[in-house]
């Protein structure tokens, strides 16, 4: 290749001239490159840069360039910054005519010596470049390219080239009617009481993770049977009680484990609700994006002859953003082009956030190694140009030492005598090489300092206020040029919220609102929760499917319908329908008809011809009037059914007369329109996306969206909802926009703040990782394309060629000592090498937070999530203080991050954090030294609850509260010298009396006509239920308070003593103990130490103490009769082991005598509802638990437990109805 440009002249067309690392890109002639580029370091710009030199470099023509990135916009950008950057090569060098066409104003730009060209030699020279219009590189998305290929050659892999495009709504909407109508005879699915979302979740992220790791659907169901086997297999049946592995931690180890069987199994089902997508899709000639690019590898794979025709037409390559490929993907970019003349991949390792959506973290080091990269072609763009000097220092700490990160804390330390532990020393992924990290950011040379701002409050939503606060001054001091971080601008500073998930948005948007802030809620699931938004919904669902009267809640709502006059409309439905019986039916009371009439209130409300219909009914005039309104208004947009959809969106709009309501708001109006033009958007996207699908699909959908948002967050950390419903983004000036660290990859702003950096939120994992074993929407890492990169473990693997062999054939006891080293590799698996792994992506995430600022990172962080935490600590540290204890921690802890950047800054001495932020309290609040003074500010946040707490109460009585109206002092006096109307305020206080007593009159009726209703209700409450149920249902009326007895101690102390026994926190059930002449635990006699210590000798003889525990002090609930049934489980056992035993035994401790026989029954009730709740909660089969009592009162041994007697859930349903009816009988 020969250049007639030089380079140095080539370089002038730029307003600022490339950096050493930059030129390296530009000019490098190598036949395959791998470019890291850093966050702000100019990738964008260099890529279009090296494709303008090669061109004006006539190294190869413009339609001999490709260019590949991820979204559309993208694509745009670099196709404008190419052509900008050839025109000004023409222009400043005419006579080479670098192969684009040049414009009438850039060809009089290019005149020389200011001599004017005639519009006849204008006119030929664009005739003779008229031909070079089509001659533009390729700039194309890696899934556009892949369709292409996809759709052209199809047939010559057997598949169909006129296979349709479906969208990921179209997706879900197939996989739910499959789901929904799947039979029970089409396989064991049903067996494992699976919620339908869960479901579909599960089997479109299987369906995509089967296509891009290119799996067949038998290896994939085999793979879940054969693994969940091999557990069985190696567990054996043995207990690990005898050496080495006793005390190890082999017992927990293969108990997590266990908990993977019915997953794998679950998942094992739910490939033949796959298989049935797949099929669904080929007999409906449907594909999906992934179905694309696979259908391209395996046509590039067939006929080599393609990828050689698309190698010799590309010879200048640029694939961008890499990192975040899918293993689909770059097994389709392999298959294209390895062989090319020239391949240049270009990212950021530290930008790889994608793991969850299939793309490797390890996509660059996949390509050097596919591609053959040398070190010296691994070239870098190191120097940020978009970030002040403060915030790269702040992402450089974050990312130094990438592997030495992890804690060393996260697993205790197991090394001992009894056995080596090999698999210790294995990483949890393979080291990245050295050539493969990213330099540290460097500052551009004209970067200034900048501001990173710790705000650190006690409490959780004071860190928020204090962000708001913190943004609304800088926005302040710009307006006043009084910025030092960055120069003032007259237009306004840009800012942004980052979250990790979306559930932090509502405490956001209050923060902002309090301090007077402009927002935008980026993400659809915030436009489709508003309440105008979800009107709008619930008006479309109605004339879809009239019979949905939740959404006609909403609309009554809406109209200000009351209860009464709903009640009143109800019972017009109820006559109408069966008027309509009777007219349907004739005289022959006895006869048949086609269906029984369900009239839903829609169609009641479309029957109403005069409010005068529903007065006779008793309903209020203002009522009746608005049910009225609402029917007209439903039979108006009902005629516009027909309209295509964004426009009838925009109908039911008008006819609500919302945009003028909207203007009539105090705040939020720019917010509301923006989000109904979203709205239409979306519904003309779906129209569009979807041309054979309707308004109830399109209803349903939308459901979909919110159900999923606010569905579960805690199963995965995607911050990216299920369906993209935002548009592109566009930083504003003056305005905070919310969005999730997902979103804003590839966006900049002015001010940045990640609040939330704290433990358990935005930090390291420590515990509770996702494993792919139980994790249902995670694939199988041992299938996966890029399992090398991959922490690696399956049971099978035990089973058949394990490295450890030799050390199980030695043991002497093969079967034991497999399930032993087994465990252990779990163990370690579960708790070191997953928490590491999930802990690199997340400090990528943080990473791409960090360097979205240009001039100010706020970082947010507190002590206590909510005054509940700060009431639990406040108990904790009241007894301490007695003590002069030292102040025990019971708050989160500030993310390693943070520690990460204060252990820096103290090490090098280079200021990271803005000092005289942290010298403002109203910014950050410093760390309790002492109890005292944790409790000085602790309490007057903690509610008045003097003796509620049994577990905080030293003497031996539970005294009462002694001033029930204390916190009515903290109201301030009335102002004497008011000038207050007091006729006024009198007939107004008359007003309200009576709005008063027309509601109390209300609720009795209501209270009266619904009979029992309780928001949750105990094991220990269901008890008394079957004791006495007018006794039980009074009381839930009303509550009357009980002295309790100070025999109840005992019950406290033996509880909290067996909880320690065993190293687990007592979590008791108060219900259980306090009130011991309705529970027998301690009606015998007063206790003192000494029968406490026999009553806890009598329990550590007992056969329950040596037994391997699952569960101990356990929370769980249940619903049963539409109401949550709560229990705190004493201990749960593991008795598989044990010859004639259930699998697993439920144990309540009692300190009292067994009950009466009389009273055994409701006793064992108790235990029917442990088994039924803890059998829903864990997916474990009901007839594998048994439960007992076990009386520690007893003297007799042979009498202390006492059995359940094994119900099934419709037995005990039937039992608790019965119950509830006799009560409201006799009541």
């Amino acid at each position: 290749m020969s250049s007639e440009i030089a380079y140095e002249d080539f370089i002038e067309i730029f307003d600022f001239p490339p950096t050493q690392e930059q030129e390296e890109v530009i000019r490098s002639t190598a036949p395959t490159i791998l470019v890291l580029a850093g966050a702000g370091a100019g990738k964008t710009a260099t890529m279009s840069q090296r494709i303008a030199w090669h061109i004006a470099a006539k190294n190869v023509t413009p339609q001999e360039v490709l260019g590949l990135t991820f979204t559309k916009k993208a694509a745009g950008e670099l196709s404008e910054r190419v052509d900008s950057y050839v025109r000004k090569v023409q222009r400043k060098f005419p006579e080479q005519q670098a192969g684009f066409r040049v414009t009438s104003s850039d060809y009089s730009d290019a005149a020389v010596g200011g001599e004017s060209v005639s519009d006849l030699e204008y006119s030929l020279e664009q005739a003779s470049f008229a031909h070079k219009e089509f001659e533009r590189p390729t700039i194309s998305t890696y899934n556009s390219f892949a369709s292409e290929i996809a759709m052209s050659y199809a047939m010559l892999i057997g598949e169909d080239p006129r296979a349709r495009l479906i969208t990921d709504g179209e997706r879900w909407q197939i996989m739910q009617s499959i789901v929904a109508n799947w039979g029970a005879d089409q396989n064991n699915l049903g067996d494992f009481d699976l919620a339908e979302s869960s479901i579909v979740d599960t089997a479109l992220s299987m369906a995509a993770a089967i296509i891009d790791n290119k799996c067949s659907l038998d290896e994939v169901r085999s793979f879940f049977l054969n693994e969940s086997q091999a557990i069985e297999d190696i567990d054996g049946g043995m207990r690990l009680v005898k050496m080495p592995f006793k005390g190890t931690e082999a017992t927990e180890g293969f108990t997590q484990l266990k908990k993977a069987i019915k997953p794998l199994q679950q998942r094992a089902a739910i490939v033949d609700v796959v298989e049935a997508y797949f099929d669904y899709k080929k007999a409906n000639s449907l594909i999906e994006y992934a179905d694309q690019v696979e259908w391209a590898t395996r046509i590039l794979k067939k006929v080599p002859q393609i990828g050689e025709e698309l190698r010799a037409k590309y010879r200048l390559i640029l694939l961008d953003e890499y990192q975040d490929t899918s293993i689909n993907q770059a097994e389709f970019i392999a298959a294209a082009f390895l062989g090319a003349e020239s391949v240049c991949a270009v990212g950021d390792p530290n930008q790889a956030i994608y793991g969850w959506r299939g793309a490797s973290a390890n996509a660059l080091a996949d390509f050097r190694e596919k591609f053959a990269v040398s070190g010296e072609n691994t070239l870098s763009l190191s120097v940020a140009f978009r970030n002040s000097r403060s915030i790269l220092h702040a992402a450089n700490v974050i990312t130094s030492d990438f592997d030495d990160r992890h804690s060393s804390e996260q697993i205790d330390d197991l090394d001992d005598a009894e056995f080596e532990r090999p698999w210790r020393k294995i990483p949890a992924v393979p080291p990245v090489s050295s050539s493969l990290k990213l330099q540290q950011l460097q500052p551009s040379p004209v970067a200034k300092d900048g501001s990173v701002i710790h705000v650190h409050r006690h409490l959780r939503e004071d860190s928020y206020r204090s962000i708001a606060q913190q943004i609304a001054e800088i926005f302040n001091c710009n307006a006043q040029g009084e910025t030092s971080s960055l120069r003032a601008k007259s237009n306004g500073l840009s800012a942004a919220i980052l979250l990790r998930k979306h559930k932090f948005v509502p405490d956001v948007i209050a923060a902002l609102e309090e301090h007077g802030l402009n927002y935008e809620v980026i993400g659809g699931e915030q436009i489709i929760s508003l309440p105008e938004i979800r009107l709008l919904r619930a008006i479309l669902t109605l004339i879809s499917t009239p019979a949905r009267n939740d959404a006609l809640m909403v609309v009554l709502n809406y109209y200000a319908i009351g209860a009464r006059d709903l009640r009143i409309l109800s019972d017009f439905a109820y006559k109408l329908r069966k008027e309509q019986e009777m007219n349907l039916l004739g005289n022959d009371r006895h006869g048949q008809y086609p269906r029984a009439l369900q009239l839903n209130l829609i169609e009641a409300i479309s029957y109403l011809e005069s409010a005068d219909q529903l007065a006779e009914f008793g309903m209020s005039q203002a009522g009746a009037r608005r049910i009225m309104e609402v029917a007209a208004t439903l039979k108006d947009i009902r005629s516009y059914i027909n309209l295509h959809l964004p426009e009838l969106v925009l109908k039911v709009i008008d006819a609500l007369n919302l945009y003028t309501l909207v203007e009539a708001r105090y705040r939020g109006a720019k917010r509301l329109k923006s989000a109904f033009t979203q709205f239409v958007d979306l519904a003309s996207d779906f129209a569009n996306n979807n041309p054979q699908l309707g308004i109830g699909d399109f209803c349903r959908w939308i459901d979909a969206v919110e159900n999923k948002e606010r569905g579960g967050s805690e199963e995965s950390d995607q911050d990216i909802p299920v369906f993209e419903l935002h548009k592109e983004v566009v930083p504003q000036a003056n305005v905070v926009q919310i969005l999730t660290v997902h979103a804003a990859k590839g966006l900049e702003w002015d001010i940045v703040a990640v609040p939330e950096l704290v433990s358990g939120e935005f930090s390291n994992t420590v515990e509770r990782p996702k494993s792919w074993h139980s994790q249902t929407k995670l694939f199988p890492y041992p299938l996966r394309i890029d399992r090398k990169y991959l922490p690696i473990f399956s049971a099978q693997d035990m089973l058949k060629d394990s490295p450890y062999e030799a050390m199980i054939k030695e043991s002497g006891n093969s079967a034991y000592f497999r399930k032993g080293i087994t465990a252990c590799i779990f163990h370690d698996y579960y708790n070191r090498m997953l928490p590491e792994y999930e802990s690199d992506e997340t400090r990528r995430l943080a990473y791409v937070a960090f360097t979205r600022p240009k001039s100010y990172l706020i970082l947010g962080s507190y002590d206590f999530k909510d005054l509940e935490k700060v009431k639990q600590a406040y108990d904790a540290n009241i007894e301490r203080a007695s003590e002069e204890q030292s102040l025990e921690k019971t708050s989160v802890t500030p993310s390693v991050y943070l520690d990460d950047m204060y252990r820096a800054q103290a090490r090098t001495g280079q200021i990271i954090f803005t000092p005289k932020a942290q010298l403002d309290p109203g910014i950050y609040e410093q760390s309790f030294d002492t109890v005292e003074e944790f409790l000085s500010w602790a309490q007057p946040l903690v509610p008045a609850d003097d003796g509620s707490s049994m577990s905080s109460q030293n003497n031996d009585e539970i005294m009462w509260p002694r001033d029930v109206d204390r916190r009515l002092d903290s109201q301030p006096a009335i102002d004497q010298t008011a000038n207050i109307n007091m006729t006024a305020l009198a007939r107004s206080l008359d007003e309200t009396e009576k709005v008063i007593e027309l509601l109390i009159a209300e609720k009795e009726a209501e209270n009266s006509a619904a009979g029992f209703d309780s928001e949750h209700l105990t094991a220990s409450g269901i008890v008394s239920l079957l004791n006495d149920p007018r006794e039980f249902l009074m009381d839930q009326i009303r509550p009357i308070p009980r002295k309790p007895l100070r025999a109840a101690r005992i019950g406290t102390d033996v509880h909290s003593k067996i909880a320690q026994y065993f190293g687990a926190p007592s979590t008791l059930d108060i219900d259980s103990v306090a009130y011991p002449g309705e529970m027998p635990i301690d009606d015998d006699v007063l206790a003192d130490e000494p029968r406490i210590k026999e009553l806890l000798g009598r329990f550590e003889n007992s056969r329950f103490a040596q037994l391997p525990q699952l569960a101990i002090e356990q929370a769980v609930e249940i619903s049963l009769l539409s109401t949550p049934i709560r229990c705190v489980i004493d201990a749960v056992f593991d008795t598989s082991q044990v010859d004639g035993q259930k699998p697993i035994t439920i144990v309540d401790w009692k300190t009292g005598r067994r009950p009466s026989a009389k009273d055994i029954s409701s006793r064992q009730f108790q235990l029917e509802l442990y088994r039924l709740a803890w059998s829903h909660a864990y997916n474990v089969p009901l007839d594998s638990i048994a439960a007992c009592f076990y009386y520690l009162g007893e003297d007799d041994q042979k009498l202390r437990e006492l059995h359940a007697q094994n119900l099934d859930r419709e037995r005990i349903e039937e039992v608790i109805a019965q119950k509830i009816k006799e009560g409201e009988q006799l009541i």
